[in-house]
């Protein structure tokens, strides 16, 4: 049995909210769509259980940290490169990683 999701156009305004603004308050969505502060509060905990927003994060400026960001390519065999991967992952330094 295929589960429906059921999200209308006031779930989908709280979600163009939090993407601007994840921190923002219950309290605040509510006066801007004119909705109860519970409606929202439901609904936030609607579209998490069914998995639309899987989590709560902050995007950081690593230029303010002292961090550049770098791209580097490689040129790596087809039978070594998940092995690669796995020992570069392991530098704390490493945020992302991309195959192409």
């Amino acid at each position: 049995m295929v589960r429906r999701l059921y999200i209308d156009d006031i779930d989908n305004k709280i979600i163009k909210i939090l993407l601007n603004n994840s921190r923002i308050s219950n309290t605040k969505i509510a006066r801007l769509l004119n909705i109860s502060e519970t409606s929202v509060r439901k609904r936030i905990k609607k579209i998490i259980k069914i998995g639309i927003i899987k989590k709560f994060t902050v995007e950081l400026n690593y230029n303010l940290l002292g961090y550049k960001r770098v791209f580097i390519g490689l040129n790596i065999d087809k039978d070594k490169i998940f092995n690669i991967l796995e020992k570069i992952s392991k530098n704390k330094n490493i945020i992302n990683i991309y195959l192409t």
